[in-house]
């Protein structure tokens, strides 16, 4: 009677956290598609003889928000009540004239673009709106975040991806090796418990302690050294004693450490012992046996941990706020001059560029648009990656399938 009630306890759980996460879904897919649509401009005629245009990005019970232009990279905005208005129109041929360095102006009647400003009309149909709403979802994902915090999410993607490639290179080596220790060559002794413990409760601190230990510990301590020993002539300008791409990424390597230990070592464990018993008994040794044999069966496992860990480092943002995430940076961390890399530089991320949208008193509505927009694309980041894993593992799985 117990045993039936827990189960319904937990299916019902179960049913309330998919329901909650379909509707959360929803609304970022919605709210980040909508975001990408550009908004119409409109003409308003006002009570007192006044008219108005602009591009409509909100439309309330009482009023009506609207953008009017941007000039030195200061957005003009107003709102207006719906009791002022006498006629409401929207012009076949008005047009955007945009700047590439972010100016915008508005017309209600083109006359042709010039060699400064590039012209969209933002009240045709048909195809030209199909087409207007894909060129605003590709300069979303291309254009550079500029430095009053507009623009799209060029940079930050970029800079995200270097960002957990690195993470990638430092964690995978280090966490398939301990796996690999513990499931092979330890046994059941102190220190084995003691190194278990340690990976579990790794798990079980909170993403912004590893954070302050990457600005304590590896900023402070180790990036003044280095640049004492290494660039002392830059002092007492800093160059690894402050935030960058190189400490965030071993802190997302420790941090994502646990799960690519136990996956890893579970994938190990499961592998059946007869395979390794045949290979010994053929003469090959146990170093032979573990990398002819060992990896290749484990290697579902070792993909899953793989793409979970930089799941998990996609999404991150707390320890980076410590560690080198900005707002706004002038250079991407990668150049196509040596040495490519630049891992002293300070970076933007995804998962900082959504706070910085979301919090942003400047941009009002339309910068909260822009941050459901950011949303989804990290949200189909994350699902993406998952299920990736999922897919390969399976096919993986099958394929030594036989062997067990």
């Amino acid at each position: 009677m117990i045993l039936r009630g827990l189960e319904r306890l937990a299916g019902s759980a179960l049913i309330l956290l998919l329901g909650a996460f379909a509707l959360i879904f929803v609304a970022i897919v919605y709210q980040g598609i909508a975001a990408l649509i550009p908004p119409p401009l409109v003409v308003l005629s006002l009570d007192d003889g006044e008219a108005v245009s602009g591009l409509l990005l909100r439309e309330t019970d009482t009023n009506l928000e609207l953008l009017l232009e941007i000039r030195a990279a200061k957005p003009e905005w107003r709102s207006i009540n719906r009791q002022r208005i006498i006629a409401s129109e929207r012009p076949s041929q008005a047009c955007i004239l945009n700047a590439s360095d972010g100016r915008m102006r508005l017309q209600t009647h083109c006359v042709g673009s010039t060699s400064e400003w590039s012209i969209s009309y933002p009240n045709s149909g048909g195809t030209a709106a199909l087409a207007r709403w894909w060129q605003a979802a590709k300069d979303f994902l291309i254009a550079p975040v500029r430095p009053d915090g507009q623009g799209g999410i060029g940079s930050a993607l970029v800079s995200t991806m270097v960002l957990v490639l690195l993470m990638t290179l430092l964690v995978v080596p280090f966490g398939i090796g301990v796996a690999l220790y513990l499931a092979e060559y330890a046994g059941d002794t102190g220190l084995t418990r003691a190194i278990r413990l340690t990976v579990a409760n790794l798990a079980a601190v909170p993403p912004v302690v590893f954070g302050l230990f990457g600005l304590g510990l590896l900023v402070h301590v180790f990036g003044s050294q280095i640049d004492q020993w290494l660039f002392s002539e830059r002092l007492p300008s800093p160059t690894f004693a402050t935030g960058g791409l190189l400490w965030a990424s071993v802190v997302l390597a420790l941090l994502t450490l646990p799960v690519v230990v136990v996956a890893c070592e579970q994938g190990f464990r499961r592998v059946p012992h007869r395979l390794r018993e045949a290979s010994l008994a053929l003469g090959a040794t146990h170093t032979e046996t573990v990398l002819r044999v060992l990896l290749p069966a484990a290697r579902p496992a070792l993909l899953t941990a793989l793409i979970l860990a930089v799941a998990r480092a996609s999404a991150e943002v707390a320890p980076l706020l410590l560690v080198g995430a900005v707002r706004y940076a002038a250079q991407l961390p990668v150049s196509s001059e040596p040495p490519f890399v630049h891992l002293e530089r300070p970076f933007m991320h995804l998962g900082y560029r959504v706070l910085d949208l979301a919090t942003s008193s400047a941009g009002g509505h339309y910068a909260l648009q822009q941050a459901f927009a950011c949303a989804l694309v990290l949200l189909l980041l994350v699902l993406g990656l998952n299920g990736t894993a999922i897919i390969a593992r399976l096919r993986l799985r099958a394929r030594y399938r036989d062997l067990g």
